[in-house]
């Protein structure tokens, strides 16, 4: 990408996937570009419809509560997109409604994929994927503490 200039780097790396503009921000930061280059082009590319940070959120939720993350897990990853203050949540709130997740569902199935059985073992798994105590010994079959 030797030679491009802000924008056009932007470009190539929003073909490549989707970003937010935070991270966006942080690649070209990377890349060398200063940020007044930097801020230009993430204008330009979202006046152009490029670069959406609430689009791509609400892609991204979809696709997490769909391979059975917990909420926790959603909402945490969603944070770290560098998204404006109270769109994680909204976006998640949206997507939940959306995929018609329940988070029961999303730990039954995540046990049964990975073929554990039902015990403290895991409730713990559950657990460390952020679901709730509470949740995790009723899909387990256990009372443990945590």
């Amino acid at each position: 990408m030797k030679g491009l200039g802000a924008y056009d780097v932007g470009l190539r790396l929003l073909e490549s996937r989707g970003r937010s503009r935070a991270k966006l921000a942080e690649l070209l930061q990377a890349r060398g570009f200063s940020e007044v280059e930097v801020l230009a082009a993430l204008d330009k590319l979202a006046r152009l419809g490029y670069l959406d940070d609430e689009k791509h959120a609400e892609a991204m939720a979809r696709g997490w509560l769909n391979e059975h993350r917990s909420k926790a897990d959603v909402l945490h990853r969603l944070e770290d997109l560098g998204l404006p203050a109270g769109m994680a949540s909204r976006v998640m709130a949206k997507a939940i409604e959306e995929t018609g997740y329940r988070e029961l569902h999303a730990a039954s199935v995540l046990l049964a994929k990975k073929g554990m059985q039902l015990g403290p073992k895991a409730a713990r798994f559950l657990a460390g994927k952020g679901f709730p105590d509470h949740l995790c010994e009723r899909v387990a079959g256990v009372a443990w503490d945590s």
